[in-house]
């Protein structure tokens, strides 16, 4: 298993000089892979080549995957498409960049705002981006081109656009401003309806529910929920920590915010908004600019990741213990925006020393595995899944890919945390 997962950090970390000489892999890539590295074990001793790396090797994998470098100004948000194959980053300098996320390539870039872009998002099926700037707009780009689609920017906000977010079936556009207005809007330029809700503060984060629910976490600690089709809010919750950041799983069972005021990372129950846990933030400067690109939960809501404003180093939380197991560091300037890939294997990072790194993950979720030994494990009877069962009363799913042209051939998710 450690050799296959070598071959993918390879293929990730090598993949410019594998797309030009794939056939001489042996004279160009195995002389500078990790002395430690499995394949570098098997294959660095029958190496024939007159390359010899003499200082400077790494013993290791770095944690890094790739730095996307491009932007000419800091960057400050970030989203995956649902696949996880492609990076969106929005930045000071006013365009929004799409990247490949296996080789770090840079795919399109899209220009037009004429403001900071705070936001972007992805729709369901990955086709369209949408971002939302200081400029007051909300511009949809057509993710295969780059180019906008069409005319089609809504101009509806009078302040700075700091959310944006794509509904369940891709229809309609959710944005929130600085002033705490909430716009609703269809896609369809042609029909385009609008529904205008009121939040008490700068909105900073906003997540569909379900396909008529939307929750909206604004600055100084109020939650509400609204009902879409007849706009009506039904929850209020109030946090008394005055929140600049905020993110909530997409099964509601937890919720977490980051305050400067407390300087505290508080878990939440997304249910009866009870604290969970509190962690420290690092977040002191009274200059923050309300972001909810922060935070990020993993897929399986056991760890959350934060990109503290006021540090360079982003950190990792576990959810149920309250404990930091990872950071990492690289960035040379404040990190502003973190998100986990799709399936939990990535870590992306937007910094304002104008790039974006690409963190493995997996591997720092499988030392958290050390420790609690497989107490049982089972194959589906088509071969798709393997569930396997650890002592510390948790289940995790493997989806078994056959297809070799695959990202990666074994995406691991937890599914259950007490069995």
């Amino acid at each position: 298993m450690s050799l296959l997962a070598d071959c993918m950090r390879m293929t990730r970390v090598f993949y410019p000089v594998i797309g030009v000489a794939c056939l001489q892999l042996h004279h160009h890539v195995v002389p500078f892979l990790p002395l430690d590295s499995r394949l570098s074990q098997v294959y660095g001793p029958k190496l024939q080549s007159s390359i010899k790396v003499k200082e400077g090797r790494d013993r290791i994998w770095s944690s890094c995957v790739h730095v996307l470098e491009g932007h000419a100004s800091g960057c400050r948000t970030i989203v995956f498409s649902p696949d996880g194959r492609r990076l969106v980053s929005g930045s000071n300098d006013r365009t929004v960049r799409l990247w490949s996320v296996q080789t770090g390539s840079l795919l399109q870039v899209m220009t037009g705002h004429s403001g900071v872009v705070r936001s972007v998002a992805c729709s369901p099926d990955g086709m369209r981006i949408a971002s939302g700037s200081a400029d007051t707009s909300v511009r949809i780009w057509k993710a295969t081109t780059g180019l906008q689609v069409g005319a089609d920017t809504y101009t509806g906000h009078s302040e700075s656009v700091l959310c944006v977010i794509f509904s369940p079936d891709g229809l309609c556009i959710a944005s929130g401003d600085i002033k705490g207005m909430v716009h609703l809007w269809s896609m369809d330029v042609t029909r385009r309806s609008v529904k205008m809700l009121r939040s008490p503060g700068p909105v900073i984060s906003l997540a569909f529910i379900s396909s008529n629910r939307l929750l909206v976490a604004s600055k100084g600690g109020s939650i509400t929920i609204w009902e879409l089709q007849s706009a009506s809010c039904i929850e209020q919750h109030h946090l008394l920590e005055d929140p600049i950041a905020f993110a909530i799983t997409p099964d509601r069972k937890l919720a977490a915010s980051l305050s400067k005021v407390t300087d505290t990372i508080t878990i939440w129950n997304g249910h009866t908004w009870k604290k969970q846990k509190q962690m420290p933030s690092y977040a002191r400067d009274d200059e923050l600019y309300p972001s909810g690109g922060w935070l990020s939960f993993s897929p399986n809501s056991r760890y959350l990741a934060v990109g503290s404003p006021s540090s360079i180093i982003v950190r990792v939380w576990d959810t149920r213990t309250g404990k930091q197991i990872h950071d990492a560091k690289g960035h040379a300037r404040e990190v502003e925006a973190v998100q986990f890939s799709p399936d939990g294997s990535l870590l992306a990072s937007a910094s304002l020393d104008f790039t974006v790194r690409l963190w493995d993950f997996s591997s720092v979720a499988e030392l958290q595995r050390q420790g609690h030994p497989t107490t049982s494990i089972s194959l589906s009877p088509l071969g798709t899944f393997l569930a396997t069962g650890f002592a510390d009363n948790t289940v995790e799913v493997w989806i078994v890919r056959l297809d070799i042209s695959s990202y990666s051939d074994v995406a691991r998710r937890q599914v259950s945390r007490a069995m």
